[in-house]
């Protein structure tokens, strides 16, 4: 990874590092978190990993993006592959708003009918 990616993944390392030495034991209670998250079970760790991308997106954690993008590429992930995976967080976010939507709309459907 080179550019603002690397840069910002070397930025969160220099604060973790900080954060380790003021509060350990909540590092390394998420250290030991994330470890049990990536173990390889029905899910592989590269399948875990653009889920973990894809989540990053849909929440625009730039810091999750980062670390996920590269940890996805590690995990032999291809430039397709997370193509495709990025069609789940902005169909996620266009669900939200045609949720959204219809709520709005059957909102007024029953104002309508209270006002009668």
């Amino acid at each position: 990874m080179s550019g603002s990616g690397a840069e910002r993944i070397a930025e969160l390392d220099r604060y973790s590092r900080e954060l380790l030495h003021l509060v350990p034991d909540a590092v390394k209670s998420y250290g030991a978190l994330s470890k049990a998250a990536q173990t390889p079970g029905a899910l592989n760790h590269k399948t875990k990993e653009l889920i973990a991308l894809a989540i990053g997106v849909a929440t625009r954690c730039d810091g999750c993006i980062a670390y996920h993008a590269r940890n996805s590429v590690r995990a032999g992930a291809s430039r397709q592959e997370v193509a495709e995976m990025l069609r789940w967080p902005y169909r996620w976010a266009a669900d939200r708003r045609w949720f959204t939507a219809r709520m709005l709309c059957a909102s007024m459907t029953s104002s309508r009918r209270r006002r009668r």
